[in-house]
């Protein structure tokens, strides 16, 4: 990845959403190839909408026939994903174990 950024942790917060930590700091024009980088990890993803805002960004994508948020905030470096419709911790787990294996 860019930077040498890569994933460092992935935790299921609150039952609701992924926060995803990297090993070194990123900015806002890294999160194409974060963006990218992710999706990869995700077979059958289908990105919906993009929303690119001057400090945040966020991208809509459906991934085993579930919708979801991919979150950047580019101030606080934090990057985060959750289901959209309802909390599916069952489905979180399966997310999370995409996004972390080798």
């Amino acid at each position: 990845m860019i930077n040498n950024i890569e994933i460092s942790t992935v935790a299921i917060v609150n039952q609701a959403s992924l926060q995803i930590n990297f090993n070194h700091n990123w900015y806002q024009e890294d999160v194409e190839e974060i963006k990218q980088h992710l999706f990869s990890l995700l077979s059958d993803h289908h990105i919906i909408e993009a929303i690119i805002g001057a400090d945040r960004e966020y991208f809509r994508f459906t991934w085993q026939q579930e919708y979801f948020i991919l979150n950047f905030e580019c101030y606080s470096q934090s990057c985060w994903i959750e289901n959209e419709t309802t909390p599916n911790a069952a489905l979180l787990e399966k997310l999370k174990s995409a996004l972390t294996q080798l």
